[in-house]
């Protein structure tokens, strides 16, 4: 079952990683989130008006926000938490 965790809106462009889905750069996103599946399986969605575009997988909520802090400068306190408004 899938559990909201954490959402970060507003315009995205990775600059320490490149995504590459089907030969296509994605260079702009504009939503991240993160979603737990399982005990311990998180991933951190990138989505472009709504739709999702990839994804990495994670094994804790910190190294999923890790990895968004380490491809967009983003801190925690920069996330929409569950049950936030």
């Amino acid at each position: 079952m899938e559990q909201f965790i954490a959402r970060h809106q507003g315009k995205l462009i990775p600059s320490a990683t490149r995504h590459v889905v089907a030969g296509a750069s994605l260079v702009e996103f504009d939503e991240l989130q993160v979603i737990k599946f399982g005990e311990r399986e998180y991933y951190l969605i990138y989505l472009l008006g709504g739709k999702e575009l990839t994804d990495t997988f994670h094994d804790s909520v910190e190294a999923a926000l890790d990895q968004a802090n380490f491809e967009f400068g983003l801190s925690v306190d920069q996330w929409q938490l569950a049950g936030e408004k």
